[in-house]
C-alpha cells in the first residue's frame, strides 16, 4: 500500500469503504474489498493503516465522525448503532491490546495518543449531540478496555492531560442525565 497509494488515496478510499460498511451502500468502485465491509474488519485494516503505514488517526476519525454523521441524519429513526459500536470496541480491543508488542515503548505511546483521540472522537458523538447512539456511546466509554487505560493511576501522573479528556466525558453524561432529569420533571409537573 505505502509504495502504490498516496495517502490522500488511502483516505478516499476509506471513505469509500466506510459509507458501504456503515451505510450498506453498494454503489461502489471498491467491491473487490468487500472483506472490509464488516465494521470488526474495518477496524482492522485501520489499525494496520495507522500503526504500520502512517496513514493519520485523525483524519481516519474525521471520515468515521462524517460517515456517522450523514447515516445519523439519513437513518435518524432507524439509524443502527451497533455497527458503530461494534467498530469503536473492536478498535479500542486493538489499540488498548495491540497483537504484536516488539516495541513496548512505541507502542505505549501509540496507544495513548489513539486513546485520546477516540476520546475526542467520542466527544462529537456525545448522547448531547446524537441522542440515538446514547446505548453505544454509554457503553463505549465504560468500556474496561477504554476506561483501565485513562484510570490508570501510574499514567495519571505522567499524563494528567489523558485523564483530563476522559473527565470530560464523564461531565457529558452528567451534563445529559442532567437534562433528561429536567425533562422528565417538567412532563411530571405538566401532567398534574
Amino acid at each position: 500500500i505505502e509504495n502504490m497509494f498516496s495517502e490522500s488515496e488511502i483516505l478516499k478510499c476509506i471513505e469509500q469503504i466506510c459509507e458501504i460498511c456503515m451505510n450498506n451502500t453498494s454503489d461502489c468502485k471498491f467491491k473487490k474489498y468487500s472483506y472490509f465491509f464488516y465494521p470488526e474488519k474495518l477496524s482492522i485494516f485501520i489499525y494496520y493503516l495507522i500503526n504500520y503505514k502512517n496513514v493519520s488517526f485523525l483524519r481516519i476519525l474525521d471520515i468515521i465522525i462524517q460517515c456517522f454523521h450523514r447515516d445519523y441524519v439519513t437513518n435518524k429513526t432507524n439509524f443502527n448503532q451497533k455497527k458503530y459500536y461494534k467498530f469503536f470496541i473492536h478498535l479500542i480491543n486493538l489499540i488498548s491490546n495491540p497483537p504484536n508488542n516488539n516495541n513496548e515503548n512505541i507502542i505505549q505511546d501509540n496507544m495513548i495518543n489513539h486513546l485520546i483521540l477516540i476520546c475526542d472522537t467520542l466527544k462529537v458523538l456525545s448522547p448531547k449531540n446524537y441522542p440515538g447512539f446514547t446505548t453505544a456511546w454509554l457503553d463505549l466509554i465504560s468500556y474496561h478496555n477504554f476506561i483501565n487505560n485513562f484510570l490508570d493511576t501510574n499514567l495519571i501522573e505522567e499524563n494528567s492531560y489523558k485523564y483530563e479528556k476522559y473527565l470530560s466525558l464523564l461531565v457529558d453524561i452528567l451534563s445529559y442525565l442532567n437534562q433528561i432529569k429536567a425533562q422528565i420533571i417538567k412532563q411530571y409537573y405538566y401532567k398534574y
